[in-house]
């Protein structure tokens, strides 16, 4: 289960800029899982500074609304470290969330921090850069030519968190994901390529997903069909085929890697996509794709030439 954690989107800070983009993508995401039965957590910095533009005895620390009234939970924090509220460890104890999904304000401190210090407590982070922004830029920190992502020279971050972050911005690389992705239309094996190939080209255990398209081929949501010491000539149809079955979606793309680096399908990897096109079929479903994995390389099954026949 996934939990969207929505960061300090206060009426005093979206006053400070125009922030369309940010609230729509925002909203898409809140209304993705809530379709999807996920859970949205809103924060709210308590701030006490009277010159604090989200001063919380005005209505400049008040959440904004249309961003908050989605949330299962609203957490008031009082520091960058999210962790610290005792009531967000425990909601996400509750739900057993493994993944968190990071927006809001600002980009390059509660949202950095919150993201650096979930991965370090063993979440999977997926920051959105397009859902996330700042009321900050190079001239706040006197430097005017600051990338606002720059980490290593904005005050107050000295030498040894520096490099900490430098190393944990290369590996937040990976991580960050645009929220059009959520909706990308996939026409072709390099698109669903694009989206999970940094995800998976190193994994040291074969781990399979499936891609959930709607009528239009845009992605819906990408899940995990099994994690862990489970090879994917192993892993039954009826696993493979429920989560598309559940959802009532009728295009599915399975991906999965080779910890190899060998993408090269295996004769097993051909004879289960040749049996999962068949079964899919039976129950409406259209196997588009089976696409392998491996360093910098790809295979898809369902464009071998020699297949042909079992397919179309």
């Amino acid at each position: 289960m996934k939990a969207l954690i929505v960061l300090d989107c206060q009426k005093g800070m979206l006053e400070r800029g125009h922030f369309d983009e940010l609230r729509k993508n925002i909203l898409t995401l809140q209304n993705i899982f809530k379709q999807n039965g996920d859970i949205i957590i809103n924060t709210r910095h308590i701030d006490n500074d009277e010159n604090s533009i989200i001063y919380n005895g005005n209505e400049r620390g008040s959440l904004d609304e249309e961003l908050s009234v989605l949330a299962d939970y609203i957490i008031e924090k009082e520091s960058p470290n999210i962790f610290q509220c005792k009531d967000l460890t425990e909601i996400l104890l509750k739900y057993q969330i493994k993944e968190v999904v990071i927006t809001g304000l600002n980009a390059e401190y509660c949202c950095l921090f919150s993201a650096i210090i979930a991965s370090d407590r063993g979440y999977k982070v997926t920051y959105i850069e397009d859902a996330t922004a700042s009321v900050n830029n190079g001239e706040t920190y006197e430097m005017k030519d600051l990338d606002i992502v720059d980490f290593k020279q904005i005050k107050g971050i000295g030498t040894v968190k520096a490099i900490q972050l430098q190393a944990v911005c290369e590996i937040a690389k990976r991580m960050i994901v645009p929220i059009n992705n959520m909706k990308k239309r996939i026409s072709q094996p390099s698109d669903v390529v694009d989206l999970l190939m940094d995800k998976m080209m190193f994994e040291k255990q074969e781990k399979i997903k499936i891609v959930l398209l709607n009528s239009k081929n845009e992605v819906v949501s990408i899940k995990d069909v099994v994690t862990g010491d489970v090879s994917f000539s192993n892993v039954s149809l009826k696993l493979i085929l429920a989560e598309p079955i559940k959802t009532k979606i009728g295009k599915i793309i399975l991906v999965h890697n080779h910890p190899s680096g060998d993408p090269t399908p295996s004769k097993s990897d051909i004879d289960l996509t040749i049996s999962l096109f068949k079964a899919a079929k039976i129950m409406g479903i259209k196997l588009i794709d089976h696409i392998v994995i491996g360093h910098n390389k790809y295979e898809s099954i369902l464009s071998r030439k020699e297949l042909a026949n079992e397919f179309f």
